[in-house]
């Protein structure tokens, strides 16, 4: 079992640190950090009015997205994975310092939720495929940045999957 696991930590950093390699690009620099917002609290005062606009509930959004990031913030504290640039000292980070830690990706959890949340109440294509690009975008920024592992990317997906369908189940049981 420790082999397994030591053998996925070297793919991870293998696989991360090719994509640290070829980023990096100034005039990408600024797009990548404002479309990592998608997955945090600034991008939720972009999403939630659409919300509100297309009928869909939102006090259910932002107790899911409040549920996904206590969750992820106990997490990250009992993992403690450090953050990209704070493991290899020689490798910056593109904008502003992160505080915490790094696993699993709290922006790719809540952007996962976000795409997830119209699907389920099945809006119109354009929007669910709006936010399933926003998923997938802010997932590749976090790396982009790097400020993120790609397994703590997939972890953030895996996470706001699992989370959004246990209120799925529950909503299905009341």
């Amino acid at each position: 079992m420790l082999d397994l696991i030591q053998s996925w930590i070297s793919w991870d950093k293998k696989a991360s640190s090719f994509i640290f390699r070829h980023n990096s690009y100034p005039s990408l620099n600024f797009a990548m950090q404002v479309l990592t917002h998608g997955g945090d609290f600034l991008g939720q005062l972009v999403i939630i009015p659409l919300f509100w606009f297309w009928g869909l509930p939102i006090l259910p959004y932002i107790t899911i997205q409040f549920f996904v990031q206590v969750i992820i913030f106990f997490l990250k504290l009992s993992i403690g994975r450090k953050r990209p640039f704070v493991q290899n000292p020689g490798l910056a980070h593109i904008g502003r310092t992160p505080w915490n830690m790094s696993f699993p990706s709290g922006h790719t959890a809540a952007a996962t939720i976000s795409f997830l949340y119209p699907l389920f109440f099945k809006l119109p294509f354009p929007a669910v495929f709006l936010f399933f690009w926003l998923m997938i975008v802010v997932g590749f920024t976090r790396m982009y940045l790097r400020v993120h592992y790609l397994t703590d990317v997939i972890a953030g997906f895996l996470l706001g999957i699992g989370l959004f369908a246990c209120w799925v189940s529950f909503l299905l049981i009341s």
